[in-house]
């Protein structure tokens, strides 16, 4: 284990244990994430219900008239939709993934408990790296966008590709640019270097 790894893995929080509840405590803590996006578009629905059903004052040069407006029922609509959107087309996916990541470390890695590393813009499962075969390291990276990808798969057989369309994009997360892709490269390069 590297020194940063070490720094990393004693860490703040207690290691989160991979069994049901610890699967359940990772779906709570990615959708924490988009509690933001969440809450503003029920308050945009909340403004809509709640707000003037009736007249709207509108400005013209040299007048000012009152005329119905349709502002209400569009606030609702929009928060509706703003909300269906994200829960179904980022925050499943993004579960999804997560626990694609959690259950090969569970199955496959043989890891029984690891550490989340969440910041608004990146979310992290770590596991001590002498847990991890270089195969094992290729398994897991590869298991989090391999499981959106089976998801919007299913929306595609559907007839949803607009949705399967968000799933898809998780397989960007293999470019090395990201933390799976490095990960990937690590696994592929130890694995080429060690012959196997």
């Amino acid at each position: 284990m590297n020194a940063s790894n070490k720094q990393i893995w004693a860490g703040r929080s207690r290691p989160l244990t991979l069994n049901l509840n610890g699967m359940l405590h990772l779906c709570y803590r990615v959708a924490v994430l988009f509690l933001p996006i969440i809450v503003f578009a029920f308050l945009l629905v909340i403004g809509g219900l709640l707000g003037d059903q009736g007249q709207h004052i509108y400005f013209t040069p040299g007048r000012v008239e009152m005329r119905e407006g349709k502002l209400a029922a569009g606030l609702v609509v929009l928060g509706l939709l703003i909300m269906w959107l994200v829960v179904t087309c980022a925050l499943i996916p993004a579960v999804i993934h997560e626990l694609g990541h959690a259950l090969a470390l569970r199955y496959v890695a043989g890891v029984r408990h690891i550490r989340i590393e969440s910041t608004p813009l990146r979310f992290s499962l770590l596991a001590p790296h002498e847990d991890l075969t270089p195969k094992s390291s290729l398994i897991v990276a590869v298991a989090g966008p391999v499981a959106a990808f089976i998801g919007g798969t299913v929306w595609q057989l559907m007839g949803h590709s607009f949705i399967a369309f968000w799933w898809y994009m998780h397989l960007i997360m293999l470019l090395p640019l990201f933390g799976d892709g490095k990960e990937l490269v690590k696994a592929i390069t130890a694995i080429r270097a060690s012959g196997a």
